[in-house]
């Protein structure tokens, strides 16, 4: 008797567990604020070809994106390109900024904004071929997405 009392209450624990809401898609659904003034924020040295005020600007961003705040480090990618068109690796962000793999697959709205991303930075073009070859991957993601499915594009990718 006393085993199936546990039994039903971790069953209980573990259901309910489930059915709570997640602090990480708590954050996602809700957005996630900026870091409390003089909070320690991590730090990314990424190279780029790009100038030294963007560099610095995009290293912020790919920490923002590396923290899964993916409409945030948008916004600093667009930041970035608008402000040095010439910039590819902007458009490389902001390609990476539409894919959310933790969560779920992007929205048709977002394929298409992270393939005219790439579009972009393609077209600038890029300085390098490392930057290229970044580009390019991402690239793989977007390609064909009306008729690939998100996991073969994925796996393209990758």
């Amino acid at each position: 008797m006393a085993r199936i009392a546990l039994r039903t209450a971790l069953l209980a624990s573990t259901f309910a567990a489930f059915l709570a809401p997640s602090p990480l898609l708590a954050q996602h659904e809700h957005g996630v604020h900026a870091p409390p003034a003089g909070a320690q924020i991590g730090e990314v040295n990424f190279p780029t070809s790009c100038s030294p005020d963007s560099q610095h600007r995009f290293n912020q961003a790919v920490w923002t994106l590396h923290s899964f705040w993916y409409e945030e480090s948008l916004k600093q990618f667009t930041a970035i390109a608008e402000a040095e068109p010439s910039c590819a690796m902007a458009y490389w962000g902001m390609a990476m900024s539409q894919w959310y793999p933790l969560w779920f697959p992007p929205s048709p709205a977002m394929l298409k904004s992270g393939a005219a991303a790439v579009a972009k930075g393609l077209a600038v073009p890029p300085a390098t071929e490392r930057e290229r070859a970044y580009l390019e991957a991402i690239g793989r993601f977007y390609q064909n997405s009306d008729t690939l499915d998100h996991r073969t594009r994925a796996v393209a990718y990758a």
